[in-house]
């Protein structure tokens, strides 16, 4: 029996587990947060452009978002505890409270100070970070010296939980009165899995809903590329007619520049949606990428065939009375065969960088991993160094792209072989 070579084991691991991740990513991702995507409203009550929580186990300390629950309920006194053990403050605290009630929020810092922050009607939504002129009016008590500009820029509570000198560890207590229960949310300066960008969405949803849409559209690329090249690459080998204009579209097709084609493409084949967002039709835009693509594969398939159209066995079977179509369909096809599924290991990392790139110009359909990359550059996010954002979708295109890689170096050796 022949032994399974390291390379295709390392591959099919991979493959195995996009295949996986494809398939469970629509039960593990919230189809209601990828429909509001681009509504800004529904993010709004999450942290800003803030790093995954694992970020703390590579040295960092900052505090993670979380929703609290009270730890004991006196009347209409819901007391919530804090503990805080942070290098930073959260970017904020959210109350949440049914409107209309009259409702107070009273803070205890952990030296026993008490504060009153709120005291009125509630609303449906108090952010306690926001309430500038009772930070400022804190700060001043505590002889911290913030400016305006200081608190509104991201430095909202900080006169709560930084002091002189540095961050007040400690159980900080909220006791809110009100008739009706209160919700109370601390968005931290850390988020999920793959943190936040700058409008507050959940990169994790984005990646683990984008993953199959980004695969089948990759494969579906290099599918057509690779069917229709290795078509036209034994048509073109052909005398006549025929071999002359397929011969012709392949030329076409290996001097055509890609992206500025399929970037001219979209306004052409796409439309721009509600909030100026491009919209590409899927089939469309994997049939114009495999017809950009499949030029230098038809070029190689009609050199094999030229090749093989010249060995002895072909012209014994001709002067045998075999027609041309029944030596390619029962001879030139077994070679073609397996030199298109290496054509297709090679054609498939150029696809995965192309979708990347054309990501960057919004060029690509559907919600997928381009839309992510396409968000960098569409919200200003390319330069607020969000590395979460970018990393995680460039190493999984890359491992993606590897396994290919893998599947083309066995192949060659394969081919050497032989």
């Amino acid at each position: 029996m022949k032994r399974v070579s390291l390379k295709i084991k390392i591959a099919t691991a991979i493959l195995l587990f996009y295949l996986l991740a494809a398939v469970m990513g629509p039960n593990v991702a919230n189809k209601e947060a990828i429909d509001n995507w681009n509504n800004k409203m529904y993010w709004s009550d999450n942290p800003k452009l803030v790093p995954p929580e694992w970020i703390n186990l590579l040295g960092k300390n900052l505090p993670p978002t979380e929703n609290m629950e009270p730890s004991r309920i006196e009347g209409n006194v819901y007391t919530y505890e804090y503990n805080f053990h942070y290098s930073e403050a959260p970017q904020d605290i959210i109350v949440y409270s049914e409107f209309p009630q009259e409702i107070t929020i009273n803070l205890t810092l952990p030296n026993g100070r008490e504060y009153t922050l709120y005291r009125g009607i509630s609303r449906s939504k108090i952010r306690l970070g926001m309430m500038f002129v009772t930070m400022k009016m804190i700060a001043q008590e505590r002889g911290l010296n913030y400016t305006d500009s200081d608190l509104i820029f991201g430095g909202g509570l900080d006169p709560i939980f930084i002091g002189k000198d540095g961050p007040e560890e400690g159980t900080y207590v909220l006791e809110i009165t009100a008739e009706r229960k209160p919700e109370v949310r601390v968005l931290g300066k850390s988020y999920g899995i793959l943190g936040t960008d700058s409008i507050g969405r959940d990169i994790w949803q984005g990646f683990i809903w984008g993953l199959r849409e980004t695969m089948v559209m990759v494969v579906a690329v290099g599918l057509t590329a690779v069917v229709v090249g290795a078509t036209l690459g034994v048509l073109s080998a052909l005398s006549g007619i025929v071999g002359v204009i397929t011969d012709g579209l392949t030329k076409l097709s290996t001097i055509l520049p890609l992206v500025p084609v399929m970037v001219m493409m979209v306004p052409i084949t796409g439309k721009v949606t509600y909030g100026g967002h491009l919209e590409v039709p899927f089939w469309s835009f994997v049939l114009v990428m495999g017809l950009l693509l499949f030029g230098k594969i038809a070029r190689n398939v009609r050199a094999l065939v030229e090749t093989e159209l010249s060995k002895e066995y072909v012209e014994s079977a001709v002067s045998l009375g075999g027609s041309r179509w029944w030596i390619l369909k029962h001879h030139i096809s077994r070679a073609v065969l397996p030199y298109s599924v290496y054509q297709f290991s090679i054609v498939m990392p150029k696809v995965v960088a192309l979708v990347s790139l054309l990501g960057f110009f919004e060029a690509v359909p559907g919600f997928n991993w381009g839309t992510l990359l396409g968000s960098m550059i569409t919200e200003n996010q390319l330069f607020s160094m969000a590395w979460w954002i970018v990393l995680p979708i460039g190493v999984a295109l890359a491992f993606f792209a590897m396994a290919f890689v893998l599947i083309n170096l066995h192949m060659e050796e394969e081919f050497s072989v032989r």
